[in-house]
């Protein structure tokens, strides 16, 4: 059996988590990401990336991935 997932909801978890990690820890070395959220705020750059964050964990605990 693999491992891979074709599971929709775990996908869009994970993509969600990756963005909210991205946004959080290295959106200040890129300032594209700034650009492309259009704030020029870090404290609200790490809101954004928290709460990607915490969409893409409750989209993997709905999917059942801790089961």
């Amino acid at each position: 059996m693999s491992d891979w997932t074709t599971d929709p909801l775990e996908l869009f978890g994970i993509a969600c988590i990756v963005i909210g990690l991205i946004s959080v820890t290295i959106g200040k070395q890129f300032p594209v990401i700034r650009l492309l959220l259009g704030d020029r705020s870090m404290i609200t750059q790490w809101i954004i990336g928290l709460i990607f964050f915490s969409i893409g964990i409750g989209s993997l605990y709905v999917a059942g991935v801790w089961t």
